[in-house]
């Protein structure tokens, strides 16, 4: 009997041209891939010369990119914030929950894939900064006892934004938002089709993740997203994951 050298994560998603391409489809990161590190001369430690070393030397940093995974983003996203109304603005207006006719033509359940949450969420502790949300139209699955960090990507996008670090777990919790500050200021942030704002980090160093992208239809979409949204345009809040990190902090208490 053999053991099974991977484990699966699957992604499902409402839009199909996000599925047809390598640039957008999540998978391994290589430090090769950081443009800028692979430009660099390869050096030997050894001789630890400070004029010499560089990131190629980086043990941490090769590691971290050869474990990381990308989070590519499906669309061009430009995100403008104008300080003197407090205004963000955006483009496109896609949803969460796909086209329209995955949604019925129902227009209240659009749920922009760009969003925002009021600083009222965090006491206002951040005054000089604006909180943004990406919600991917993903539907993600994996193995139970699997965790991940969501964590950033400064080393390949060089964005000044801040990424809220998270853990997740995608046997509990199906969706992908990726949440960062940025700064209160007039500015305009694009992210490229295909770069990826943040990375997803596998809490267990010794399994490895094969990631399978698929475009589903309507009724398959619906279905799966059934499980988060009752109805589509509201949202539930005690779906499974919560229910069961409820029991578990229950009974597991923190002195």
């Amino acid at each position: 009997m053999f053991l099974k050298k991977y484990h699966d994560i699957t992604i499902s998603t409402c839009y199909k041209d996000p599925t047809l391409y390598k640039e957008t489809t999540p998978n391994y990161l290589k430090p090769s891939k950081i443009s800028w590190w692979d430009k660099l001369k390869i050096v030997n430690p050894e001789k630890k010369n400070p004029d010499v070393i560089n990131m190629k030397a980086c043990k941490g940093f090769i590691d971290f990119y050869r474990r990381a995974i990308s989070l590519p983003s499906p669309f061009e996203i430009k995100i403008k914030y104008t300080e003197e109304e407090d205004k963000i603005d955006y483009v496109p207006n896609f949803s969460l929950h796909g086209p329209l006719e995955y949604q019925n033509f129902n227009k209240g359940s659009q749920t922009p894939v760009v969003q925002t949450h009021d600083v009222q969420q965090w006491g206002d502790a951040f005054p000089t900064m604006r909180q943004i949300k990406l919600s991917y139209p993903w539907h993600l699955q994996g193995p139970r006892g699997h965790q991940f960090l969501l964590t950033s990507n400064f080393w390949q996008t060089k964005k000044n934004i801040q990424i809220l670090n998270g853990v997740l777990d995608f046997y509990y919790m199906h969706q992908m938002h990726i949440q960062f500050f940025m700064e209160a200021k007039d500015q305009e942030l694009i992210f490229e089709f295909g770069e990826s704002p943040a990375v997803l980090l596998p809490l267990n160093n010794k399994a490895k993740y094969k990631i399978h992208y698929n475009y589903v239809p309507v009724e398959e979409w619906n279905a799966l997203q059934s499980s988060i949204m009752y109805p589509l345009s509201q949202r539930h809040l005690f779906n499974k994951y919560q229910k069961y990190k409820n029991i578990k902090d229950s009974l597991t208490k923190i002195k």
